[in-house]
């Protein structure tokens, strides 16, 4: 039974206790009014006021009826009551401070500042120990501008009720006001060490930790909060928000991430099924399924009523990148904003969810109104989150690194070492100590461990580099359209060495004869390869660019934002899929079919004479057979490593582009399938060793595979 219930069940006891009483005396004024105080705790407010105005029809002296009615009065925004019934407990009872109290709190409601002041010091005067007192006189200190004496009187509030759940809400306001993130989370924590079942605090706590970007300490606090009151609409919404943030932080290494979406789906279903026809738990629950890459269609939820709905809205709408749709929703927002503070609350709210424009619009419009701070408040809110940003490095902070983070670091790095050893010991047998015996196969084999040196050395390092940064780019423009051109080109001469190498296998077998080519011709083949892939690559130096990561001002990404349209898009990937992929595969295929027919077949047939008789005999020459069936074994393996590494990838991608974006792979798959390309690179060279485990020593590798050329085929 979680907390609520239990306290729901007290309350239930409690009202049936005040039931049997006023069974047994109808006309007990003590009764109704502890059944007032009851309803007024489950939360009807109505019920509550109708009990208390019996107890004073029943006993029309008693001024403790009043003080509770009038703030019940104040909850349902009766203030002209609750100033009569606070001033009729007054007149009773001129030294009743919790009449004081409560008349001191209806002028802080209607912003009559000083009146309010003056109650709530008489009412401190005559009770120094009433924490809600010194709790609303803080109030009043603060929207007069003045902190410090707010938080003297929270902390006088804490003094006398260690548990004044209020008190530390309102100071870690004040600290969160003035940037002092840490010290309003501090407070927070304090308050949970002698509350920790108050779901205010630990809710409070959530959305200080999203500020900071503690995305894990705010999925803890949010997680607390549910457990306390599944129902919680503020706790689901903090929970989707910082998947959401999470997902862009560790867009292409969240391999654990998918747990947490696990988890927040069961609470947002829960909390559904509790609240069915809030609008806000429905946006919520598309917005999380976006951020996982299932389809999502917003107008099946419906249109948007109020500035609530309309804030989940756009945040549904930033997990789908309709960026237009958005920001159409939170200028809707920010143009009903009728105060400072709405205007600033939308304000933080944009930034923490990273859409800097309508940040800033915010900002502004916080700036047009006559507080006293209200400008400088602007000021103070964007330079915050730009030293946020700053500080929130991430190979700064490498000591707080997630644990799919480091996993992923750890095996690509592992990749890059047997890629890096691998292919350098092909490349040093093959050009410095076997320069003299190069054969064809020789040259092609030298060229793939190049390529795949190169893709160590550039791909692999820069993916690093975005790992390490979160996705963010720190080499500059120049480096950004470099690399991704490197990319391309490395990859694409690996591609079309592989299959220049299998036409000549297929030459080889197919037709010895034709294949008996010199060796600059195969030079000339191996020069056309990378000819080929540095022209194909070249759309790359347009299409990628570093530009700002959106709701950031300082930090930048290396993005494909040259298109100027979404088919153009598609184009690309399109043709780059079927030279990459596509038409590699089928010829690669196509080849190595004939050459299985071929070497399956193959026979040789030696003509004998035997007493002046003509036999044929059909012998079968187990060397050649034996090295034939081994070149097609590698050979094979090749490819299929090629195929397989590559295919997911890139017909995920397709489907993505193809849907708009609707069909999303999720983070996490698209990180796995990102390192199983890359890792073909460092699988080639221990395919070689492994097709050659049975020679005296690994130099030997490089030999055999010249032999396997040299066949008189």
């Amino acid at each position: 039974m979680t907390v609520i219930a239990q306290r729901n069940a007290t309350l239930v006891s409690a009202e049936a206790g005040c039931r049997q009483a006023l069974k047994m005396d109808p006309k007990a004024a003590e009764a109704y009014i502890a059944l007032g105080l009851v309803q007024r705790e489950q939360g009807k407010l109505q019920e509550a006021r109708n009990s208390l105005s019996m107890a004073i029809k029943l006993d029309p002296q008693y001024s403790s009826a009043f003080v509770q009615r009038g703030l019940i009065d104040l909850k349902l925004g009766d203030t002209a009551s609750a100033l009569t019934d606070f001033g009729s407990a007054i007149s009773l009872r001129s030294n009743n401070a919790a009449a004081h109290y409560g008349l001191g709190k209806a002028y802080l409601t209607q912003g009559m500042l000083d009146d309010a002041y003056k109650s709530l010091n008489t009412s401190i005067s005559l009770n120094n120990n009433s924490a809600p007192a010194h709790i609303a006189l803080g109030d009043v200190y603060r929207l007069q501008n003045n902190r410090v004496a707010a938080i003297k009187e929270y902390q006088a509030a804490i003094l006398i009720k260690a548990e004044s759940d209020d008190a530390y809400l309102r100071m870690a306001d004040i600290r969160e006001s003035r940037g002092d993130l840490e010290l309003a989370l501090g407070d927070l924590r304090s308050g949970l060490a002698l509350s920790p079942n108050s779901v205010d605090l630990h809710r409070r706590a959530g959305d200080i930790n999203l500020r900071l970007e503690k995305t894990d300490d705010a999925l803890k606090e949010y997680t607390t909060v549910l457990g306390f009151a599944p129902g919680d609409v503020a706790a689901v919404k903090g929970m989707t928000r910082t998947l959401m943030i999470k997902a862009q932080k560790e867009a292409n290494g969240a391999f654990f991430l998918a747990n947490n979406f696990e988890s927040a789906e069961n609470f947002i279903q829960r909390a559904i099924q509790l609240n069915p026809n809030d609008m806000e738990l429905r946006l919520a629950d598309a917005k999380l399924r976006a951020i996982s890459g299932k389809p999502v269609d917003l107008s099946t939820i419906g249109t948007p009523t109020n500035d609530p709905q309309r804030i989940a809205y756009a945040e549904a709408c930033l997990a789908q990148f309709k960026y237009q749709e958005a920001t159409q929703a939170f200028d809707t927002v920010i143009a009903n904003c009728t105060t400072s503070a709405q205007a600033f609350a939308v304000a933080d709210m944009a930034l923490m969810i990273r859409d800097l424009d309508s940040a800033d619009n915010a900002y502004k419009r916080g700036g047009t109104f006559t507080d006293e701070d209200a400008a400088a408040r602007s000021k103070r809110g964007l330079n915050n989150f730009i030293m946020n940003n700053f500080s929130s490095n991430s190979i700064m902070s490498y000591h707080q690194w997630p644990p799919n983070k480091l996993i992923r670091i750890f095996i690509l790095t592992t990749i890059m070492c047997v890629t890096l050893i691998g292919n350098s010991y092909i490349i040093f047998e093959l050009f410095c100590r076997r320069r003299r015996h190069h054969t064809r196969l020789h040259l092609f084999i030298l060229n793939l461990a190049i390529g795949d040196l190169t893709i160590c050395l550039c791909t692999m390092t820069s993916e690093l580099f975005l790992i390490i940064f979160d996705q963010e780019w720190i080499l500059g423009n120049a480096a950004c359209k470099l690399t991704l051109y490197i990319q391309v080109v490395t990859l694409a001469s690996t591609t079309f060495i592989n299959v220049a190498m299998t036409y000549d296998r297929y030459e080889a077998v197919c037709c010895p004869l034709r294949s008996r080519t010199a060796l600059r011709r195969v030079r000339r083949i191996i020069i056309l390869c990378w000819l080929s892939s540095l022209i194909t690559a070249i759309p790359q130096l347009f299409i990628f660019k570093q530009s700002l990561i959106k709701g950031s001002l300082i930090k930048y990404r290396c993005s494909s934002t040259g298109y100027t349209a979404e088919w153009q898009r598609r184009v690309y990937f399109t043709i780059f899929a079927c030279y990459l992929l596509v038409i590699p595969a089928f010829c690669m295929t196509t080849w190595y079919i004939k050459i299985i027919c071929v070497v399956i077949s193959s026979t040789e047939i030696r003509m004998q004479k035997f007493h002046g008789q003509t036999t044929t005999t059909f012998l079968t020459s187990s060397a050649t057979s034996l090295a034939k069936f081994k070149t097609v074994k590698l050979a094979m393996t090749i490819i299929i490593v090629f195929v397989v590494c590559w295919t997911p990838y890139i017909v995920l991608t397709l489907i993505e582009i193809y849907s708009d974006r609707r069909l999303r792979i999720p983070p996490w798959l698209d990180g796995v399938l990102q390192t199983i390309c890359l890792a073909q690179s460092g699988l080639n060279p221990l395919i070689y060793i492994i097709f050659n485990h049975k020679q005296k020593h690994v130099p030997t590798i490089i030999i055999a595979l010249a032999r396997i050329t040299s066949l008189k085929w």
